[in-house]
């Protein structure tokens, strides 16, 4: 009786909700697959044992994943402020930015512009194309090379480059999935269903390992470049699942005003003396000011954490091969685990949110496993040691990134409805950045070994940190819900009536700590959003505790 009432649950979400469940499980089976363990020590293998070429070749990765998000955050509607972030990022200049037809076709660009649906079918024809190249790459003779500005460099490497550039460009679907996500989700009600899609996530980056293993089991549980080719190919097969998804993804599934972005910048509060709203005497524009900082902050410390964790994320499956001598099965089961780890503590991490909120929440997280990783490089004599170092490199990796979907709530929640992709692609700009790190983590690694690379890394993500400091000032503790039209409007007037007989312009603050009636209305809907029920959760019993706010995070990227 249990079963199909979890099965009419589940089928009682949006459409595109459905699908973005499949698709994002399907692909963490296919990534975990032939990407989490197989493709970096293949390339190793391939290369003579050399952490450079692996660095490079997830460097072209990252750097087509940010050519397909690059103009979607350099369009030409950004504010100044953004512009100047993504300059900063990019290391592009204003003028060309500008002009859009020197930019390459971006997913965040378009999917703000155009149809969602219609670029995700974009991604799935260059997601086509990867599997071509790759399957190319692993069936050509190793003996082949070719001569490119006087270096000799082998046809396998060569199409293995340009296959994870297309798989680079097919990954611009993720933004663009999300943001449909948001825009078929309630407000109020996202923080669940991302929980869910994080979920899921990672439920199939842990079936993708567990197959890995198994395909090793079959063909020989060693580090050969000739089981790993069965490993990859097995992967290929498994990415059309995904690609399918992709197809079936509908725009006019998606919700209008009831997944809009929250309207406030920071619970108000009542004076137990007056029963004034607290800060009133702030200046409206201070108040939208603080509000727009929020995504900037959040992405900043997203660039410093993903060039940190550029330099060592996929050097760990040659790590494990080269300093703990761990065999294909094992490493795979590790990775297989880690990712559940992952989903527990990403949900005991929401019940501490709710006490402590989510901003302290994240910084905790996250600092403990900045620590961690620092606990790894500097005492380089328990890499021997099974019984620790697998436990410390599982515990910091399910605690670091325990924290992303907190983060991405609050990134969706402070981001307006319209915008939602092209912030959704500076992810991708990002791992511009993230690519560059990873070239340099290869010559790292192969000069001055891992623990001086895990040392930087922990540095380097512990000042990401602290740009999360400012929010424990500007995200409150509770996360707010979409409110009826009609709800916000009685409140509003309610509160306009107490300051009734002040004439003033929506910018004007008045004397002793008084207010616009504007801004009264502003506050009051704000009041609104945080006091009144949930009423469109009230409509249906049936629905209520799907839609229900507070109960699990978002997802975000991850440190794996």
């Amino acid at each position: 009786m249990k079963s199909p009432a979890m099965l009419s649950s589940l089928f009682n979400y949006n459409h595109n909700v459905l699908y973005t469940f499949l698709y994002k499980f399907s692909d963490g089976v296919a990534q975990g697959v032939w990407s989490a363990a197989s493709m970096a020590t293949y390339i190793y293998l391939l290369e003579n044992n050399s952490t450079k070429y692996v660095g490079l070749a997830q460097g072209i990765q990252g750097t087509f994943v940010a050519i397909s998000a690059i103009p979607g955050t350099l369009h030409r509607s950004l504010s100044g402020l953004q512009w100047v972030f993504a300059v900063a990022c990019c290391h592009t200049t204003y003028k060309h930015a500008r002009s859009q037809h020197t930019l390459p076709v971006a997913a965040g660009w378009l999917a703000d512009r155009f149809r969602r649906d219609r670029v995700l079918k974009c991604c799935a024809v260059a997601s086509c194309g990867a599997i071509a190249c790759t399957t190319a790459a692993v069936l050509l003779p190793q003996d082949l090379t070719v001569c490119i500005f006087g270096i000799a460099v082998d046809h396998k490497y060569l199409w293995l480059c340009v296959a994870l550039a297309l798989w680079g460009l097919g990954q611009g679907a993720g933004p663009v999935v999300e943001a449909l996500l948001a825009d078929s989700t309630r407000t109020g009600s996202r923080s669940r269903v991302y929980s869910i899609m994080f979920s899921a996530g990672l439920a199939g980056m842990s079936v993708g390992p567990c197959a890995a293993a198994a395909t090793f089991a079959i063909t020989g549980n060693a580090w050969h470049i000739q089981t790993l080719q069965h490993v990859i190919l097995v992967g290929m097969v498994l990415a059309v699942v995904p690609i399918l998804a992709l197809l079936c993804f509908d725009d006019d599934h998606s919700l209008g005003a009831e997944s809009n972005a929250v309207r406030h910048q920071a619970p108000p509060t009542r004076s137990p003396m007056s029963g004034k709203i607290a800060g009133q005497q702030r200046p409206r524009q201070f108040r939208s000011l603080s509000k727009k900082c929020v995504p900037y902050f959040l992405a900043s410390s997203d660039v410093l954490f993903g060039l940190a964790s550029g330099m060592t994320i996929k050097f760990f499956p040659i790590f494990f091969l080269k300093q703990v001598a761990l065999p294909p099965i094992s490493t795979n089961f590790i990775l297989a685990g880690t990712p559940l780890c992952v989903a527990i503590m990403s949900q005991l991490a929401s019940p501490i949110a709710q006490h402590l909120g989510r901003v302290p929440t994240i910084l905790l997280l996250k600092l403990i496993g900045v620590s961690l990783m620092g606990f790894m490089g500097m005492f380089p004599e328990i890499w021997t040691k099974l019984g620790v170092i697998i436990p410390v490199y599982v515990i910091r990796t399910a605690i670091i990134n325990s924290a992303a979907p907190l983060q991405k709530s609050i990134l969706m929640d402070y981001v307006p409805k319209e915008s939602r992709a092209r912030w959704n692609s500076l992810d991708g700009v990002l791992i511009f950045g993230w690519s560059g790190s990873a070239f340099l983590g290869g010559i790292l690694i192969e000069k001055f070994g891992f623990d001086f690379t895990f040392c930087i890394t922990a540095l380097v993500q512990g000042i990401g940190a602290c740009f999360l400091i400012p929010l424990l000032l500007l995200v409150p503790r509770r996360e707010a819900a979409h409110q009826p039209s009609d709800a916000v409007s009685t409140a509003a007037v309610a509160a306009a009536g107490s300051t009734s007989g002040f004439a003033a312009t929506d910018t004007e603050v008045l004397a002793d700590g008084q207010m616009s009636a504007l801004d009264a209305l502003e506050e009051a809907a704000e009041v609104a959003d945080l006091e009144q029920p949930l009423l469109s959760n009230q409509s249906s019993p049936k629905t209520a505790n799907l839609n229900y706010l507070g109960n699990s995070p978002a997802r975000g990227s991850l440190d794996l």
